[in-house]
């Protein structure tokens, strides 16, 4: 992201995937978390869960 900014690119989504996993990152054991926490941060963001079932 530090290269983008200094080269004047925009990563709109790239952005919001940082934000994310920032996000994940915050939560309770979210270091040890893998890609799948990503949908538990938005499940969180909405107040809506995709699935009750946790793997």
């Amino acid at each position: 992201m530090e290269i983008a900014r200094a080269l004047g690119v925009s990563l709109p989504n790239t952005a919001t995937a940082q934000e994310l996993m920032n996000a994940c990152s915050a939560r309770e054991g979210g270091a040890d978390a893998d890609h799948s926490s990503l949908v538990r941060a938005l499940e969180a963001q909405s107040g809506h869960e995709l699935s009750n079932e946790r793997v």
